[in-house]
């Protein structure tokens, strides 16, 4: 059983989950719910009486599968289905798609925009979820479920005090791919929590191509503030004087070619600034800002009045902020007081279960970019795995670039899936710019393997040891020591967790 706390008990009991897809997984949801130690109330269904079930019963959480069956019928029959849902509740269910396939991702994509040729949010799909059964790695565990329930349930959380809803995926503002439980605690945990810290300025910290000025759009959205987003890089301007007369403005002969202007402060009144690798911007200006965020006035460059203004600041980098400080190009004071209300967006390679649903809706913004002969509908098993495996450097940015490059090879030849041979050499090349060819944990797993094929003698049970202490060593690390969150995540016994925390702290004194 998955033990729960009260609080997030009482998350989960907000829920009402309908289950529609094939029997399989069907079944394979039902039993995950059924470990908690008391499931939210739910019902199962395949998809041909999914909507006569949901007008019976009104979930408010639907988890719905999208497999890899080719069967056109059963595409249009899940898009209608998905758009009755939107209609007749009006928003008021969430919508997951579970992808346990992936040579239909297109389909999946699809289900973003309102149609074949639109680049508008359909407003049907609130988040993905992967279950390829496929990939020994990416099986659903039914932590992934439990978790999603508890999230969901966050969201009518924030409904109930009357707060901004979470908008669909690709909608204005928001993401447009998610599926990883990273990304999930992220935007549907974290970021509305700080969105309403409308007095405070939140900084965010993630890799280029990760998705920070999507992280800061949604924030100012979920905000509530009415007035305007705007976006700033302040390394596109040459000088500091350049940064200030943008930002504040300037008065006719301030500065060399100088007018009368009002700057980005002036029309962002009411809403947020966002500065993107604001680490560029001097410690001069820096301590500018400070004043401002503190007052709320600001003069324009060559003017000695002061004007006051309701904005809200939003940074970000792609560095840790205290890494900035120690080489002197962030002052330690603005540090300390951005990392009050801090967001880091892991790169793409710690979330892997975002591939997937970054795939997809690659796909389909391809396919209204470009008139294809025939339509590209997914990948083959091969290709994914090498996908999935690959260590991502560019991130979100750099697996559109490679979806593109990908379909042009397919389109030549003429077929409709892409495999491994039209990737293989785009991952090389991945893998090659990367200055890590795979994280610790697959190192130590690879290793492990390799020792086993070359002595031949070990047992298979001293190898799946060896395995699950990379995995528990992993998984302590990513839950900062907390034999708990560490179990919990690998769905591992908390007693052998606490046990093997204990282990590894002797072993270093």
């Amino acid at each position: 059983m998955l033990e729960l706390t009260r609080y997030q008990q009482s998350l989960i009991n907000r829920c009402y989950v309908g289950v529609i897809g094939k029997p399989q997984f069907c079944r394979s949801v039902n039993q995950a719910l059924k470990r908690m130690s008391s499931p939210p109330e739910h019902f199962v269904s395949q998809l041909a009486d999914g909507w006569q079930k949901t007008l019976e019963r009104h979930p408010n959480f639907l988890l719905v599968e999208l497999d890899d069956s080719n069967d056109r019928d059963y595409q249009l029959l899940l898009r209608e289905f998905l758009e009755q849902v939107h209609t007749r509740f009006k928003g008021e269910t969430v919508v997951a798609v579970v992808l346990t396939g992936i040579s239909q991702l297109l389909s999946a994509g699809n289900l973003l925009f309102q149609d074949e040729n639109s680049y508008e949010s359909s407003a049907l799909v609130h988040f993905f979820l992967t279950a390829y059964q496929d990939n020994p790695v990416a099986r659903m565990q039914p932590e992934m479920i439990r978790e999603a329930v508890e999230l969901v349930g966050r969201t009518f959380e924030r409904r109930d005090l009357g707060l901004c809803p979470l908008p669909a995926l690709n909608e204005q503002g928001w993401t447009n791919s998610m599926g990883d439980l990273q990304s999930l605690r992220l935007w549907m945990k974290w970021l509305p929590r700080y969105a309403r810290y409308t007095q405070e300025s939140p900084i965010i910290i993630g890799r280029t191509g990760t998705g920070k000025t999507n992280l800061a759009r949604a924030l100012h959205t979920l905000s509530g503030r009415k007035g305007a987003f705007v976006a700033m890089t302040p390394r596109d301007f040459s000088s500091s004087e350049l940064i200030q007369a943008e930002l504040f403005g300037a008065v006719a002969g301030a500065y060399t070619g100088a007018v009368d202007k009002w700057g980005l402060v002036r029309s962002a009144e009411g809403g947020t600034l966002f500065f993107d690798e604001f680490q560029s911007i001097d410690l001069e200006l820096q301590g500018k800002l400070i004043t401002f965020i503190e007052n709320k006035t600001y003069r324009r460059v060559g003017s000695a009045e002061r004007t006051e203004a309701d904005v809200r600041f939003v940074f970000a980098s792609n560095r840790p902020l205290f890494e900035l400080v120690e080489e002197g190009l962030v002052r330690e004071d603005f540090a300390y007081r951005l990392e009050r209300v801090m967001l880091e967006l892991p790169p793409l390679n710690e979330r892997p279960f975002d591939i997937a649903p970054a795939l997809a809706y690659g796909l389909a913004k391809l396919h209204r970019q470009r008139s294809l002969q025939r339509p590209i509908t997914g990948f083959t098993k091969e290709a994914y795995h090498l996908l999935f495996s690959s260590t991502w450097p560019g991130n979100l940015r750099q697996l559109e670039n490679v979806i593109a490059k990908a379909c042009e090879r397919v389109e030549l030849e003429n077929k409709q899936m892409i495999g491994a041979e039209q990737i293989r050499d785009l991952v090389v090349a991945i893998e090659d710019n990367s200055e890590h060819r795979s994280t610790p944990l697959l190192q130590g797993i690879f290793e492990t393997v390799r020792t086993f094929e070359q002595e031949g003698d070990s047992s298979f049970c001293d190898v799946t040891e060896k395995l699950s202490q990379h995995i528990r060593s992993a998984a302590l690390q990513r839950a900062r020591g907390n034999p708990v969150a560490a179990s919990e995540m690998i769905s591992d016994d908390i007693s052998i967790m606490r046990l093997y925390r204990a282990f590894c702290e002797a072993e270093k004194r």
